[in-house]
């Protein structure tokens, strides 16, 4: 059956894209909707939430792909969504790229190919408030920093505290090994060297576990921006990336004025167009 693709008419100030991480989430997704997930998934891209911004006086949609990030891997099924989405947005209002929709448009290069809205690939957001994140947790002087994640999120990581401080660091990602600069393991190896670092960084896109929460030494601190989350829930646990902005509001998605760093760099470009 061809999917029915029709133009969202109510007028928003910002899109920000992102899709369920799991069966359970895209199953939260579908009632919510009122829908069977059979289907949502044969379904076009949808409007799950909105989101206000009180300090621009804006309102912005997320716009929600039914499929999961296995799907997404796939560039045809990128390229497919992409598509549509165009024929429902308009061409002139931003978007901003959440979940794992930076990374499967190639650090949003593809989606600039097929869009003609400015795209904020939210990198940028995410990474300055990890490392806010990290001088905020770290107790005395900050020597080693384990990174977790080598791609776009790690690097930037690495090279921004790098450029401030004289850090060693140690860069962890499986089945990859590398020397751009850093010392680097693999991941296999984290459980043995963890009480080496004064805090760990995890931004990794991988679907297994990182590490058990008994191999976690006591008291040391892991900032978790992995998507899906590979870091056990333990009480040294930090959710990376995440701002708090009360004036930023949505129905169901954004509780407490917890926002995540890549909205958070899209409403403040937005904030200064405004």
């Amino acid at each position: 059956m061809e999917k029915k693709i029709g133009s969202i008419q109510k007028k928003y100030d910002f899109y920000w894209l992102v899709h369920p991480m799991d069966e359970k989430q895209r199953k939260e997704w579908a009632i919510r909707q009122g829908v069977k997930v059979e289907q949502l998934i044969k379904e076009c891209p949808k409007v799950i939430d909105e989101i206000r911004d009180e300090l621009s006086g804006t309102i912005g949609c997320v716009l929600s792909t039914p499929l999961l990030p296995i799907d997404l891997i796939k560039r045809k099924t990128v390229i497919e969504q992409l598509k549509m989405i165009k024929l429902m947005i308009d061409p002139k209002v931003p978007v901003g790229l959440g979940a794992w929709w930076a990374t499967v448009t190639r650090s949003g290069k593809l989606a600039k190919e097929i869009l003609d809205n400015p795209i904020i690939d939210g990198y940028t957001g995410t990474v300055n408030r990890i490392v806010e994140q990290v001088y905020e947790n770290i107790n005395g002087e900050l020597n080693r920093v384990a990174i977790i994640g080598g791609g776009n999120v790690g690097k930037r990581i690495y090279n921004t505290l790098k450029k401030y401080n004289n850090i060693i660091f140690d860069k962890f990602k499986i089945n990859e090994l590398n020397d751009n600069g850093y010392n680097a393991f693999h991941v296999d190896e984290l459980k043995s060297m963890l009480h080496e670092f004064d805090i760990g960084i995890c931004c990794t896109t991988a679907t297994v576990d990182i590490i058990k929460r008994e191999d976690i030494p006591e008291g040391f601190v892991f900032i978790d921006d992995s998507y899906p989350h590979s870091i056990p829930d333990y009480e040294g646990r930090v959710d990376g990336g995440m701002y708090t902005d009360p004036q930023v509001s949505s129905k169901w998605l954004i509780q407490n004025g917890q926002v995540y760093g890549c909205l958070m760099e899209l409403i403040e470009k937005v904030r200064e167009t405004t």
